[in-house]
């Protein structure tokens, strides 16, 4: 018994040590955003980084990768939040992976297409997960106001925001990882 209080003592001990470490790190890109900081575009109009990224925009096989690798690190995060698990199991890793090979490929083919299957990702896989439907609606709306705080920080139009480049659209969108990842942390922490 005393194994057991030390184990869950010690495991939220590590989540609350990782949001402090999330936070930190999200206040620092804001801090660098507020005070004139310009990395993103520095290393967007960096010659080398222009060259892997044109590189990535004429193959269709590392566009496939990564945006595979991409959803697949933002839809665990947004589904194990609204599950309030820290892993899938064997079923729904699977179920995961499926949806997201062929979800991925859609949105390659056609953009608009995409944003059906964004939707199918964001709203319909988590209740075949199980998922309650209170916590799916909050974790979409929490999603979409961490890309509108992304973008404003950035100040980039919410409007007007689309990249032809999938590298530059993961860059952009750390701070999103950063806000999921958050996410995810306090819904484990609180179940804990």
């Amino acid at each position: 018994m005393d194994k057991t209080n030390n184990k869950l003592t010690y495991g939220k001990r590590v989540l609350k040590r990782t949001i402090l470490l999330c936070w930190i790190l999200l206040f620092i890109c804001f801090i660098i955003k507020l005070i004139g900081g310009n990395w993103f575009e520095v290393l967007c109009n960096n010659l080398k980084f222009i060259s892997a990224c044109s590189y990535v925009d004429t193959h269709i096989i590392s566009q496939y990768f990564i945006g595979c690798v991409s959803t697949f690190i933002t839809l665990s995060l947004y589904l194990l939040a609204i599950l309030q698990r820290f892993r899938f199991n064997k079923k729904q890793t699977k179920l995961l992976i499926f949806v997201i090979l062929i979800g991925t490929a859609v949105k390659i083919y056609n953009p608009l297409y995409g944003l059906i299957v964004d939707l199918i990702q964001l709203l319909i896989l988590p209740l075949l997960f199980r998922g309650k439907i209170k916590r799916t609606i909050i974790a979409l709306s929490l999603n979409i106001i961490f890309q509108v705080i992304s973008l404003i920080t950035k100040n980039i139009s919410i409007i007007n925001f689309t990249t032809e480049n999938i590298l530059i659209a993961i860059i952009y969108s750390i701070d999103v990882y950063i806000m999921l990842l958050l996410y995810y942390l306090y819904s484990n922490y609180k179940k804990e």
